[in-house]
């Protein structure tokens, strides 16, 4: 049975997140994809960002235009994050970064590689598990935000919302976050004549897992 965040990938995380924890951010900008995925993988990075003291500004976006990449690096931001997407354009990002401050990009996407040291490229599929089924963005952005701070474990309800876009049972990363959040009475499976469920509980109310993504989407 694999640990929620295996072997390398482990170890990238917690090297990101010690980055971060030392850098102490006070400017920060969030940009994410605009799906479920996105917008839950945003809200876990985020909050755990605003628990270290960081007040970060979010911006949903559909595609990297080269124009939005140049204003996106034209701030004063200690750190601009990319979550569920970035990681097929980390050389147009590294080229709009010129004065290469730290750039951390979580997705689940075909990733492009680079030598760019100011970019933490947090992607499964570069610790050799599949993007398309094993995790997802809000999934990868929970794993490293455990890494920032311990308190973020409560979103894995929220990853599981994200990663409902991903085919197919739970597996790989994601079934892992899954038997998280049952142990912590955030998600359980329920049986029906329709079949097999995930609710996924958020404050006192349950919601099934899907619903709540396809709300989002």
């Amino acid at each position: 049975m694999r640990a929620v965040a295996p072997g390398r990938l482990k170890e990238s995380a917690k090297q990101f997140a010690i980055r971060i924890r030392n850098l102490s951010p006070s400017r920060s900008l969030i940009v994410h994809h605009g799906d479920a995925d996105g917008l839950c993988g945003a809200a876990i990075l985020g909050t755990t960002l605003e628990k270290i003291g960081c007040q970060p500004r979010l911006v949903c976006l559909e595609k990297l235009f080269p124009e939005v990449l140049r204003e996106i690096h034209s701030g004063e931001n200690d750190l601009v994050s990319y979550v569920d997407l970035g990681s097929p354009h980390v050389n147009r990002i590294s080229e709009a970064n010129p004065k290469k401050k730290p750039v951390l990009v979580i997705d689940h996407h075909d990733s492009e590689e680079t030598e760019d040291t100011s970019i933490m490229n947090f992607n499964p599929e570069l610790y050799g598990l599949s993007g398309e089924s094993e995790a997802s963005g809000s999934t990868m952005a929970y794993v490293i935000s455990r890494q920032i701070e311990a308190s973020a474990q409560r979103f894995s309800a929220i990853a599981l919302i994200g990663s409902a876009e991903l085919p197919g049972d739970l597996v790989g990363i994601n079934l892992e976050v899954f038997k998280e959040a049952i142990k912590h009475d955030l998600a359980k499976l329920s049986k029906s004549g329709r079949g097999k469920s995930i609710q996924i509980r958020l404050g006192e109310s349950w919601i099934n897992r899907h619903k709540a993504s396809s709300i989002l989407t």
